[in-house]
């Protein structure tokens, strides 16, 4: 496939540059070429911390296995009531057996789950 038809070309305010090729272009080619405002950082890319409130939380359990595990849905509410943060998992193998009988167990583990958060970096 040779795309070289000669010259720029001007649509709507956004240049196609004219590329001589038989291999098409690649998807980052593709997507730049479709939204010529993306710009890459120069240097290197970087992360934030969002800062977020959790004044509540409630849990669900569901999925049970017996005698082997069970899944674990925490939602965790702000001040507003908004939804701030959700958490699933599974409790198996040690904290499973280590459950047994003992809600007070489960009640500890989902807080301790909710108290990461806090020292999440």
């Amino acid at each position: 496939m040779n795309t070289n038809i000669g010259g720029d070309i001007t649509v709507d305010g956004i240049t196609l540059r004219n590329v001589t090729t038989d291999v098409p272009p690649d998807g980052a080619f593709f997507s730049y070429m479709m939204n010529p405002n993306t710009t890459y950082l120069e240097g290197s890319s970087f992360d934030f911390v969002e800062k977020k409130n959790v004044s509540l939380y409630y849990y669900d359990l569901h999925s049970l296995v017996p005698n082997k595990s069970i899944s674990y849905n925490i939602v965790c509410l702000a001040d507003d009531k908004s939804e701030s943060a959700r958490i699933e998992g599974i409790i198996e193998g040690k904290e499973y057996h280590d459950w047994g009988q003992n809600d007070q167990y489960i009640v500890s583990f989902i807080r301790a789950k909710v108290m990461e958060l806090k020292n999440k970096k």
